[in-house]
């Protein structure tokens, strides 16, 4: 809770984001935070509230390791309110982007299931009041026509030719994570890099 005192020593996982009071020869490791590779020293000297989170160190923030010394420090920030909750916080506003291919892949199966719903009740419709088949029979019938008419084997078909994509990008020394990126780098015509 806001307002405790920790005590803090080498090997300590910092439970919250924490003022320190005193600091012996401590050191900790922000790389979940801020990316830091060595292990940062940490001093009690106060830092304006408006600096940089990787600038105060003064603080010990939640989720970072204690490598070296030991210290106290009072609990500031708990939960969604620490460095690593925020980040958290934001991550979850973060939007998928879709592709270009499958943009065209979900307005194809979007209008796949309107031609099949369409079908399936003309079907319904003639079996009813054409051929005069028993509801219970018909319904079995147009289930069984809409299932087959979707193709089964159209993810497949994406999946081994965005592979395809991914093996050509390979053998050309570009190793790729998401198959859907294959797509996208491919509709590239220019790369500005600095």
């Amino acid at each position: 809770m806001p307002g405790d005192i920790v005590l803090l020593k080498a090997g300590d996982k910092i439970p919250a984001d924490i003022r320190l009071t005193e600091a012996t020869n401590m050191k900790i490791e922000e790389a979940v935070l801020t990316g830091e590779s060595l292990p940062v020293n940490k001093t009690t000297e106060v830092f304006p509230e408006e600096s940089l989170p990787a600038d105060r160190k003064c603080m010990a923030y939640s989720g970072t390791l204690v490598t070296n010394g030991i210290g106290t420090g009072i609990v500031v920030c708990t939960g969604v309110h620490t460095q690593i909750g925020q980040i958290s916080k934001m991550m979850e506003d973060v939007q998928t982007l879709s592709t270009p291919l499958m943009r065209k892949f979900d307005r194809f199966g979007k209008m796949l299931a309107i031609a099949i719903i369409f079908l399936s009740a003309i079907f319904f419709m003639l079996g009813y009041f054409i051929q005069g088949y028993a509801l219970n029979e018909l319904f079995l019938i147009v289930v069984g026509i809409a299932v087959s008419l979707i193709p089964e084997g159209l993810p497949v078909l994406m999946t081994i030719t965005l592979a395809k994509g991914v093996l050509k990008m390979a053998k050309q020394n570009a190793i790729i994570r998401k198959l859907p990126s294959v797509e996208t780098l491919g509709e590239v015509t220019v790369i500005c890099s600095d």
